[in-house]
Protein backbone atom coordinates (compact mmCIF):
# COMPACT_ATOMS: atom_id res chain seq x y z
CA UNK A 1 0.00 0.00 0.00
CA UNK A 2 1.35 3.59 -1.10
CA UNK A 3 0.62 6.16 0.85
CA UNK A 4 0.22 9.80 -0.61
CA UNK A 5 -1.75 12.63 0.37
CA UNK A 6 -4.01 14.59 -2.02
CA UNK A 7 -3.73 18.48 -1.94
CA UNK A 8 -7.62 19.71 -3.03
CA UNK A 9 -9.12 23.42 -2.92
CA UNK A 10 -9.52 25.41 0.14
CA UNK A 11 -13.09 26.07 2.28
CA UNK A 12 -15.95 28.58 1.99
CA UNK A 13 -13.32 30.67 4.18
CA UNK A 14 -10.20 29.92 2.00
CA UNK A 15 -8.38 29.89 5.31
CA UNK A 16 -7.74 25.50 5.29
CA UNK A 17 -6.59 22.63 2.85
CA UNK A 18 -7.94 19.23 3.63
CA UNK A 19 -5.15 16.17 2.49
CA UNK A 20 -6.41 12.69 2.22
CA UNK A 21 -4.60 9.02 2.03
CA UNK A 22 -4.80 7.45 -0.91
CA UNK A 23 -3.90 3.65 -2.45
CA UNK A 24 -1.56 3.44 -4.89
CA UNK A 25 -3.17 4.60 -7.87
CA UNK A 26 -2.18 7.45 -9.49
CA UNK A 27 -5.55 10.25 -10.11
CA UNK A 28 -4.84 12.31 -12.83
CA UNK A 29 -5.52 16.18 -11.89
CA UNK A 30 -4.43 15.74 -8.51
CA UNK A 31 -1.36 16.94 -6.63
CA UNK A 32 0.48 13.88 -4.91
CA UNK A 33 2.80 14.32 -1.76
CA UNK A 34 4.85 10.60 -0.70
CA UNK A 35 4.56 11.72 3.24
CA UNK A 36 4.01 9.46 6.16
CA UNK A 37 1.14 7.50 6.30
CA UNK A 38 -2.00 9.13 8.32
CA UNK A 39 -5.65 9.11 7.99
CA UNK A 40 -7.23 12.32 6.22
CA UNK A 41 -6.50 15.14 8.35
CA UNK A 42 -7.75 19.12 7.76
CA UNK A 43 -3.69 21.13 7.51
CA UNK A 44 -4.44 24.63 9.39
CA UNK A 45 -3.11 27.65 7.32
CA UNK A 46 -1.37 30.74 9.00
CA UNK A 47 -1.92 34.11 7.20
CA UNK A 48 1.09 36.11 6.77
CA UNK A 49 -0.09 39.87 8.64
CA UNK A 50 0.22 41.51 5.25
CA UNK A 51 -1.92 39.58 3.19
CA UNK A 52 -4.19 38.38 6.04
CA UNK A 53 -7.59 39.69 3.82
CA UNK A 54 -6.64 37.86 1.05
CA UNK A 55 -7.49 34.26 1.41
CA UNK A 56 -6.02 31.60 -0.16
CA UNK A 57 -8.51 29.34 -2.87
CA UNK A 58 -6.64 26.83 -5.23
CA UNK A 59 -3.29 24.87 -4.52
CA UNK A 60 -1.53 25.18 -7.60
CA UNK A 61 1.54 22.93 -7.26
CA UNK A 62 3.50 21.28 -4.30
CA UNK A 63 7.09 19.98 -3.54
CA UNK A 64 8.50 18.24 -0.88
CA UNK A 65 12.49 18.20 -0.60
CA UNK A 66 12.01 15.77 3.05
CA UNK A 67 9.22 13.71 4.21
CA UNK A 68 8.78 17.56 7.03
CA UNK A 69 9.37 20.26 4.51
CA UNK A 70 7.12 20.81 1.82
CA UNK A 71 6.94 24.38 -0.09
CA UNK A 72 3.22 24.76 -2.24
CA UNK A 73 2.16 27.44 -4.84
CA UNK A 74 -1.68 28.68 -4.75
CA UNK A 75 -4.02 31.44 -5.94
CA UNK A 76 -5.83 33.82 -3.46
CA UNK A 77 -8.50 36.25 -4.06
CA UNK A 78 -6.80 39.00 -4.74
CA UNK A 79 -5.64 37.59 -8.11
CA UNK A 80 -2.50 37.06 -7.18
CA UNK A 81 -0.25 33.67 -6.10
CA UNK A 82 1.01 33.02 -2.93
CA UNK A 83 3.64 30.98 -1.31
CA UNK A 84 3.10 28.33 1.62
CA UNK A 85 5.89 26.27 3.56
CA UNK A 86 5.20 23.78 6.13
CA UNK A 87 8.07 21.96 8.57
CA UNK A 88 5.78 19.19 10.02
CA UNK A 89 4.60 17.65 7.70
CA UNK A 90 2.45 19.56 6.94
CA UNK A 91 0.24 19.79 9.82
CA UNK A 92 0.86 23.52 10.20
CA UNK A 93 1.42 25.80 7.28
CA UNK A 94 2.95 29.66 6.90
CA UNK A 95 1.98 31.72 3.98
CA UNK A 96 4.54 34.19 2.58
CA UNK A 97 4.69 37.68 2.48
CA UNK A 98 5.84 37.51 -0.83
CA UNK A 99 3.55 37.74 -3.82
CA UNK A 100 3.76 35.93 -7.01
CA UNK A 101 2.58 37.08 -10.44
CA UNK A 102 2.08 33.35 -11.68
CA UNK A 103 3.08 30.46 -10.52
CA UNK A 104 2.00 27.23 -12.15
CA UNK A 105 5.21 24.49 -11.23
CA UNK A 106 7.83 24.08 -8.11
CA UNK A 107 10.57 22.45 -8.00
CA UNK A 108 12.66 21.94 -4.14
CA UNK A 109 15.95 20.61 -4.55
CA UNK A 110 16.83 20.72 -0.60
CA UNK A 111 15.09 21.92 2.16
CA UNK A 112 16.41 25.13 1.37
CA UNK A 113 16.84 26.05 -2.30
CA UNK A 114 13.37 25.92 -4.26
CA UNK A 115 12.50 27.49 -7.94
CA UNK A 116 9.39 28.76 -9.15
CA UNK A 117 7.96 28.98 -12.61
CA UNK A 118 4.41 30.63 -14.50
CA UNK A 119 3.87 32.98 -16.85
CA UNK A 120 7.33 34.73 -18.21
CA UNK A 121 8.59 34.82 -14.34
CA UNK A 122 11.24 32.23 -12.34
CA UNK A 123 11.57 32.72 -8.41
CA UNK A 124 14.43 31.70 -6.25
CA UNK A 125 15.18 30.65 -2.93
CA UNK A 126 18.39 29.54 -0.98
CA UNK A 127 17.25 30.41 2.74
CA UNK A 128 14.22 27.72 2.87
CA UNK A 129 12.03 30.46 1.37
CA UNK A 130 12.89 33.56 3.96
CA UNK A 131 13.90 35.62 0.56
CA UNK A 132 13.10 35.03 -2.72
CA UNK A 133 14.74 36.29 -6.19
CA UNK A 134 12.73 37.05 -9.04
CA UNK A 135 13.70 37.15 -12.70
CA UNK A 136 11.90 37.66 -16.11
CA UNK A 137 12.53 35.56 -18.85
CA UNK A 138 12.03 36.75 -21.94
CA UNK A 139 10.21 40.11 -21.05
CA UNK A 140 7.70 41.56 -23.36
CA UNK A 141 6.89 38.22 -25.15
CA UNK A 142 3.84 36.23 -24.85
CA UNK A 143 5.03 33.06 -22.89
CA UNK A 144 4.27 30.61 -20.30
CA UNK A 145 6.75 28.71 -18.26
CA UNK A 146 4.87 25.82 -17.39
CA UNK A 147 6.94 22.95 -15.58
CA UNK A 148 10.77 23.14 -13.37
CA UNK A 149 12.86 20.15 -12.63
CA UNK A 150 16.24 20.04 -10.38
CA UNK A 151 18.84 17.41 -9.79
CA UNK A 152 20.52 19.28 -7.62
CA UNK A 153 20.60 22.68 -6.13
CA UNK A 154 22.72 23.96 -9.05
CA UNK A 155 21.08 22.47 -12.21
CA UNK A 156 17.35 23.38 -12.93
CA UNK A 157 16.01 22.83 -16.50
CA UNK A 158 12.66 24.57 -17.36
CA UNK A 159 9.80 23.84 -20.31
CA UNK A 160 7.08 26.51 -21.82
CA UNK A 161 6.20 28.22 -24.95
CA UNK A 162 6.17 31.57 -26.81
CA UNK A 163 2.88 32.68 -28.67
CA UNK A 164 4.84 34.55 -32.00
CA UNK A 165 1.62 36.66 -33.24
CA UNK A 166 -0.24 37.64 -29.72
CA UNK A 167 -2.05 35.31 -27.84
CA UNK A 168 -3.72 33.50 -30.23
CA UNK A 169 -1.00 32.74 -32.66
CA UNK A 170 1.26 30.27 -33.41
CA UNK A 171 3.21 28.74 -30.31
CA UNK A 172 7.06 27.88 -30.24
CA UNK A 173 8.57 25.36 -27.32
CA UNK A 174 11.71 26.40 -25.66
CA UNK A 175 13.83 24.60 -23.51
CA UNK A 176 16.19 26.34 -20.51
CA UNK A 177 18.78 25.08 -18.43
CA UNK A 178 20.63 26.84 -15.13
CA UNK A 179 24.09 25.36 -13.62
CA UNK A 180 24.52 28.04 -11.52
CA UNK A 181 21.34 27.98 -9.50
CA UNK A 182 19.08 30.02 -11.38
CA UNK A 183 21.89 33.23 -12.00
CA UNK A 184 21.54 32.36 -15.27
CA UNK A 185 19.66 30.36 -17.98
CA UNK A 186 20.32 29.37 -21.45
CA UNK A 187 18.42 28.20 -23.88
CA UNK A 188 18.89 24.43 -25.10
CA UNK A 189 17.53 22.97 -28.69
CA UNK A 190 14.45 21.03 -30.10
CA UNK A 191 13.83 19.30 -32.51
CA UNK A 192 11.26 20.68 -35.34
CA UNK A 193 7.75 20.76 -34.52
CA UNK A 194 7.54 21.22 -31.20
CA UNK A 195 4.33 23.57 -30.38
CA UNK A 196 4.35 23.69 -26.54
CA UNK A 197 6.07 21.73 -23.45
CA UNK A 198 3.76 21.02 -20.20
CA UNK A 199 5.64 19.16 -18.08
CA UNK A 200 9.38 17.96 -17.56
CA UNK A 201 11.04 15.37 -15.14
CA UNK A 202 15.01 14.82 -14.82
CA UNK A 203 15.42 11.82 -12.61
CA UNK A 204 19.25 12.09 -12.95
CA UNK A 205 21.74 14.75 -14.23
CA UNK A 206 21.85 13.28 -18.01
CA UNK A 207 18.35 12.04 -18.80
CA UNK A 208 15.15 13.66 -18.97
CA UNK A 209 11.66 13.47 -19.99
CA UNK A 210 9.33 16.33 -21.32
CA UNK A 211 5.86 16.23 -22.72
CA UNK A 212 3.64 18.81 -25.00
CA UNK A 213 1.83 19.00 -27.99
CA UNK A 214 2.35 19.89 -31.68
CA UNK A 215 0.85 22.90 -30.73
CA UNK A 216 -0.78 24.57 -27.93
CA UNK A 217 -3.41 26.61 -30.20
CA UNK A 218 -4.70 23.94 -32.77
CA UNK A 219 -8.32 22.79 -31.66
CA UNK A 220 -6.90 19.10 -31.61
CA UNK A 221 -3.27 19.31 -30.80
CA UNK A 222 -0.83 16.45 -31.45
CA UNK A 223 1.08 14.87 -28.11
CA UNK A 224 4.24 14.31 -27.77
CA UNK A 225 6.94 12.73 -25.80
CA UNK A 226 10.59 13.74 -26.18
CA UNK A 227 13.89 12.83 -24.03
CA UNK A 228 17.28 14.13 -23.47
CA UNK A 229 20.40 11.81 -22.27
CA UNK A 230 22.44 15.00 -21.93
CA UNK A 231 20.93 17.22 -19.39
CA UNK A 232 18.29 18.66 -22.01
CA UNK A 233 20.82 20.19 -24.20
CA UNK A 234 19.23 18.35 -27.05
CA UNK A 235 15.92 16.43 -27.77
CA UNK A 236 14.91 12.66 -29.28
CA UNK A 237 11.18 12.31 -30.22
CA UNK A 238 9.61 8.97 -28.41
CA UNK A 239 6.69 6.90 -29.44
CA UNK A 240 3.48 8.47 -27.54
CA UNK A 241 1.03 6.87 -25.83
CA UNK A 242 -2.91 7.43 -26.69
CA UNK A 243 -4.05 10.94 -25.23
CA UNK A 244 -5.17 14.27 -26.13
CA UNK A 245 -2.86 15.89 -24.13
CA UNK A 246 0.21 14.74 -21.96
CA UNK A 247 -0.39 17.45 -18.99
CA UNK A 248 2.22 15.82 -16.65
CA UNK A 249 5.28 13.43 -16.22
CA UNK A 250 7.96 12.11 -13.62
CA UNK A 251 10.03 9.89 -13.51
CA UNK A 252 12.44 7.86 -10.74
CA UNK A 253 15.04 6.92 -12.89
CA UNK A 254 16.13 6.73 -16.90
CA UNK A 255 14.11 3.67 -17.15
CA UNK A 256 11.16 5.18 -16.12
Amino acid sequence: LLYCYCVSSSDARGTTMRWKTLGAALLLGTLLLALNPASAAQMSLSADSDQSAATVNNVVAVACPSVSDCFAIADNTDGYGVILSTTDGGSTWVRSSTSLAGGDAIACPSTSACFIVGGENIESTTDAGSTWKSETFLAGVFQALTSVTCTDTTDCVAVGYVTTNGSEGTTSAFVIKTTDAGNSWVNQSLPSGVGALSSISCPTTTWCIATGSTSEVESIPSPIVLTSTDGGGTWTYQPTPPAFFLTSVTCTSSTW
